[in-house]
């Protein structure tokens, strides 16, 4: 669950719990990035299908939370990386593209300069083989098929949306060639990393499905989304949160793969509708 915070003229969200990462810890009621930009996106839907001007008042207020309080660990001139919550000076490629995005929504002056430069940064960091580390702490070099999709999708829209340079789209391109060719076996089934295929989590599988859709690779996304409701749906109609070879975590984690299994299968039958 997630909470609206108001502040002056601006509009964020937290966790209605403490929060540990494996970099920080958020206090309940931080906001963070992850809910904010999904409300955003939420927010920037509503506006466009029920053109209901407080809707575009929200995704207004999103970005000037970006852009004043979300710290900035990289600010120069060509690129700006943020923070994932105001309370820390962490680096994280997925979260600062996911700011990214609340900024390209916006009207405002300057916020979608932000956002470009956020993308900036993130194609720099890029590894020559097309994969990226979770982020630029020493001990964040880890490369997982959720936070690849994450950035892919970002870059996508981003570029999408603004602009592409080729830069940009080469280093998308190249992200994706790596994402399909590293992080999924011949039956669908999605690897945890790319080295390695257990445990396989089902917030890979979800993220893989709506992603994949979303960058119109559909016949992929269907063929995840029948391994995934082959091997992980239960009878009564929840998501195992893991399979590990033999072992099966039956746990039916909400936020984690309940709602990210609905919103993937909408995101295949939405993109997915004309093929």
């Amino acid at each position: 669950m997630s909470h609206g915070i108001k502040g002056d003229g601006t509009l964020a969200f937290g966790y209605n719990f403490d929060w540990q990462s494996r970099v920080f810890f958020a206090p309940e009621g931080t906001p963070t990035i992850v809910p904010t930009a999904f409300a955003s996106q939420a927010f920037r839907e509503a506006m466009d299908v029920f053109e209901d001007p407080a809707h575009a008042t929200s995704v207004q207020q999103i970005a000037r939370f970006v852009a004043t309080s979300l710290n900035r660990c990289v600010d120069t001139d060509e690129q700006v990386c943020f923070s994932y919550t105001p309370l820390d000076t962490s680096c994280i490629y997925n979260a600062s593209l996911l700011a990214a995005e609340c900024l390209m929504r916006s009207d405002e002056p300057g916020h979608k300069l932000l956002a470009t430069k956020a993308m900036n940064l993130v194609v720099a960091r890029q590894r020559e083989d097309g994969a990226w580390g979770y982020g630029d702490g020493a001990s964040q070099g880890w490369v997982d098929n959720f936070h690849t999709a994450y950035v892919v999708l970002s870059i996508r829209r981003i570029g999408d949306e603004l602009g592409w340079t080729d830069t940009a789209y080469r280093s998308y391109e190249r992200g994706v060639g790596y994402w399909l060719s590293n992080f999924f076996l011949e039956s669908g089934a999605p690897k945890y990393y790319d080295a390695e295929t257990n445990p396989i989590d089902i917030h890979s599988a979800a993220v893989a499905v709506s992603t994949l859709a979303e960058i119109n690779e559909v016949k992929m996304a269907r063929k995840v989304a029948a391994w995934t409701c082959r091997n992980m749906l239960d009878t009564d109609g929840f998501f195992y949160y893991r399979v590990n070879g033999a072992l099966v975590d039956e746990t039916p984690h909400m936020r984690w793969g309940q709602a990210w299994m609905a919103y993937a299968l909408a995101r295949l039958l939405e993109f997915g509708s004309g093929e």
